[in-house]
């Protein structure tokens, strides 16, 4: 995954040797940050609210950088030198997030290496999960990764899956497929598709026109920490959906004879082996 450090420009970043943001695939993290001015010195002496909100439009500005927002913020942990600012602190938290509302934890500590510093404040966000998911909502979802943040996400995954063992892909120029994304699978004539898990990119796969009555599935891919909750499965079945959709009569799938879990699930699909290789092939 592509990997991009965030500076603020505070001289502690060089001094210390850490990034005020670090941005990896769609993951930003940032640096517990403290309300400073931008000669790193406290701004608002003995104010943990002015101090809360300096740091929050810090926050805001390396997200920027890195290409998010507060809305993408999942969890937020607040570190406290004083455990009597926590409501006033609390009240500078509520209002940047009352309606994203991340995780959060409170953690009252002995102090900071600036005494003047009443209150730091660290994030995590997402980027392209924004949508608001119901409790009872299944926990995979399969999309079609039309956004820029979500063709960013395939990416990420199709990455990891040309890095998968015993496998060639012969005759094909895959770093430029997955520069040109989505290409082949852009809509009208294809299918881009993510598998989110809990709001996490879980496994992908895409369709592209072979004919006029035909259509070849292509690149399905379930990372291992997402395997066994059916992620695969789901996957095919939504690009079968979409080519009965879109008109085709026959689904056509290559895979490595190595690869045997994608043949167990387009078996169970329907699809038929050819000449027993790892050829398939479904006829509405």
């Amino acid at each position: 995954m592509r990997r991009k450090n965030v500076s603020t420009g505070s001289p502690w970043e060089s001094k210390i040797g850490y990034s005020r943001a670090v941005r990896v695939g769609t993951t930003v993290h940032i640096s517990a940050t403290a309300g400073l001015d931008e000669t790193a010195g406290a701004v608002a002496k003995g104010d943990a609210y002015s101090q809360a909100k300096r740091s929050i439009a810090w926050i805001k500005e390396a997200l920027f950088k890195a290409g998010a927002d507060l809305k993408d913020v999942v969890q937020t942990r607040i570190y406290l030198k004083n455990t009597a600012d926590w409501e006033n602190v609390a009240k500078a938290h509520a209002e940047s997030f009352a309606e994203i509302r991340p995780a959060t934890t409170i953690v009252v500590v002995a102090g900071f290496v600036n005494p003047e510093i009443l209150v730091e404040i660290e994030a995590k966000a997402k980027i392209g999960i924004t949508e608001k998911v119901e409790e009872d909502a299944k926990p995979v979802k399969i999309i079609h990764a039309i956004s820029p943040e979500n063709v960013l996400m395939v990416k990420d995954l199709f990455t990891s899956y040309a890095q998968l063992k015993g496998y060639e892909f012969q005759g094909e120029n895959f770093e430029e497929e997955i520069q040109s994304l989505p290409g082949d699978y852009a809509q009208p004539q294809g299918r881009l598709m993510m598998a989110l898990y809990e709001g996490e990119a879980a496994g992908c796969i895409a369709l592209r026109k072979m004919d006029a009555t035909k259509a070849e599935v292509k690149r399905l891919y379930v990372p291992p920490e997402y395997r066994g909750n059916g992620i695969g499965k789901s996957l095919v079945r939504a690009a079968v959906e979409e080519a009965k959709k879109m008109g085709f009569k026959t689904v056509v799938a290559d895979t490595d004879l190595n690869m045997r879990i994608a043949m167990v699930v387009f078996d169970e699909h329907g699809f038929k082996q050819q000449d027993g290789k790892g050829h398939f092939e479904l006829k509405f």
